[in-house]
């Protein structure tokens, strides 16, 4: 299975990351990524990336890709693996916009 996508859309999405970070204290160093893939309905989460295991996480960003429809969707028509009777590939076609949402996460005070 392969996944595809826009040939910048790695360059775009990490450049996105990196400005939204800008803000923290120590940049991209006190955040959490959450990769997550949207199909519709259906909502994956990929993986959780820590930045920086040694620093404390200040902020997680919630990164959604969505599935974009595969060539034979798009064009409606009869393809020529469906004309010769052969299933479509298996590949999945990442949408190229995608959001980024930012949480800060709240500093628990503990009170003695």
């Amino acid at each position: 299975m392969n996944v595809l996508m826009a040939a910048d859309f790695m360059p775009r999405m990490v450049r996105d990351i990196m400005r939204m970070s800008e803000g923290e204290a120590n940049g991209i160093r006190n955040c959490t990524l959450v990769l997550q893939y949207l199909d519709g309905s259906n909502k994956v989460v990929l993986g959780k990336i820590v930045c920086d295991p040694k620093m404390e996480q200040s902020c997680i960003m919630h990164v959604k890709l969505a599935r974009a429809p595969t060539p034979e969707e798009e064009n409606q028509n009869y393809s020529l693996s469906s004309l010769l009777g052969t299933k479509p590939s298996d590949d999945i076609y990442i949408s190229p916009g995608y959001t980024i949402e930012k949480k800060s996460k709240t500093r628990r005070i503990k009170s003695s």
